[in-house]
C-alpha cells in the first residue's frame, strides 16, 4: 500500500471536511471551524444526523454513528460545535 499516494489523493480531491479529517488523523492539526461547520450544523434537534447527511431528513442510527466516527477523526468528540 502506498500511503503517500492515498494522502495525495485526498489532498487533491477531498472536500474541506475530508482534508480536515486527514489533517487531524495524520498530523494532529486542529480543523478550521469553517471546514467542519456545515457538517456539524446538519445535526437534527433530536441529536441524530440525517439520512444521507441531507438537511431536513430524519435522523438515522447509521448516519449518527458515522458522524460520531468523523467527529472523532476531527478530534471533536469533546466539542459542543
Amino acid at each position: 500500500m502506498d500511503v503517500a499516494r492515498a494522502v495525495s489523493y485526498i489532498q487533491q480531491r477531498g472536500s474541506d471536511l475530508e482534508k480536515a479529517r486527514l489533517g487531524w488523523v495524520l498530523y494532529g492539526v486542529k480543523p478550521e471551524p469553517d471546514a467542519v461547520r456545515p457538517f456539524t450544523q446538519l445535526q437534527n434537534g433530536d441529536g441524530g444526523f440525517p439520512f444521507g447527511f441531507v438537511q431536513g431528513s430524519p435522523s438515522t442510527l447509521n448516519n449518527t454513528l458515522t458522524a460520531l466516527c468523523w467527529l472523532d477523526e476531527l478530534g471533536m468528540l469533546q466539542s459542543s460545535t
